[in-house]
């Protein structure tokens, strides 16, 4: 048994025999919550995710170019769902795309673009 995850979790995450998705507020929070909001402030406040920072990459609004909206930026994280659940077709989509755009930048009004 790992202790930082028995520290964080509780005993309850290692029971057998527990029922439903989440072990209880901590994992839930950690796991769905903190994910989230983490990716859409990078969003709107860096351009971009510490991946994207990395390979100099922004995502922006894809008719100004400015920052994304908070708006935009939390469509285009649960507008990842739409592009996951047909087999990843809405990332596979990328390589059509005269614009690269994924369907979660579509949906979104974003872009990925490279930083100069």
């Amino acid at each position: 048994m790992c202790p930082v995850l028995y520290f964080v979790y509780g005993a309850a995450y290692f029971d057998p025999s527990r029922s439903g998705m989440f072990a209880g507020p901590t994992d839930f929070l950690l796991s769905i919550v903190f994910p989230a909001v983490s990716a859409i402030l990078f969003w709107k406040n860096r351009k971009a995710t510490p991946g994207k920072i990395l390979l100099k990459l922004s995502v922006v609004d894809a008719r100004t170019g400015n920052a994304l909206s908070l708006k935009q930026s939390v469509v285009r994280y649960f507008a990842y769902i739409v592009s996951m659940i047909p087999l990843c077709a809405g990332f596979l989509w990328i390589l059509f795309d005269l614009r690269k755009q994924a369907w979660h930048d579509k949906i979104a009004g974003s872009v990925v673009v490279r930083e100069k």
